[in-house]
């Protein structure tokens, strides 16, 4: 038991402060701004949750192949890596093309008109709306996607705990700047 404890307490505590990274913007926002600023960020953040999971599905499936590679023949594992990130590279450049001049129509897609034309703050006399929100969640998005590659290669090397203290600064960076910025 206290084998198995010791290599789950690392990922749990990983997951954790995953969890608290991804949501701490919407609940200080909650608590710091109306409801309609809310509304605005959330409906852009939920299109980002969804792009979220295609690096984790390709992961998912590269990570049994990975990790033996590792373990096993560090030139294949570099290979798949090699692999991976090209892979990743392409869905990012997809994404970011078509999605970035499409942020506001897919905005009034997904969420209604109401979200492209409301907007309580403005940024150098641009009126932030959801559309905006996305526009500059986009790039975090894809940029995550080679964090989760390299993320998924430290687990493969059985490296989970050399990740709390990373993740544990990036939670109190992004709630430092969430504090700052809303």
């Amino acid at each position: 038991f206290l084998a198995l404890w010791q290599e789950l307490f690392p990922m749990g505590t990983i997951m954790v402060l995953g969890l608290i990274y991804f949501k701490v913007d919407t609940v200080l926002l909650s608590l710091l701004k109306p409801a309609v600023d809310v509304g605005i960020y959330g409906a852009a953040y939920r299109i980002f949750e969804v792009l979220l999971v295609f690096p984790a599905l390709f992961l998912g499936v590269v990570y049994p192949e990975l990790s033996r590679a590792l373990r096993d023949d560090r030139h294949r594992a570099r290979a798949i890596l090699q692999r991976s990130w090209d892979f990743l590279a392409v869905l990012v450049g997809a994404q970011l093309g078509i999605l970035l001049p499409l942020s506001r129509p897919l905005i009034r897609l997904v969420a209604g008109d109401e979200f492209i034309t409301t907007s309580t703050v403005e940024l150098l006399g641009q009126p932030i709306d959801s559309g905006l929100v996305l526009m500059v969640l986009l790039p975090a998005a894809m940029i995550s996607f080679f964090g989760h590659l390299f993320g998924t290669a430290i687990v493969g090397l059985a490296g989970q705990r050399r990740l709390i203290l990373p993740n544990a600064i990036a939670v109190a960076v992004n709630l430092l700047l969430n504090l700052w910025l809303i």
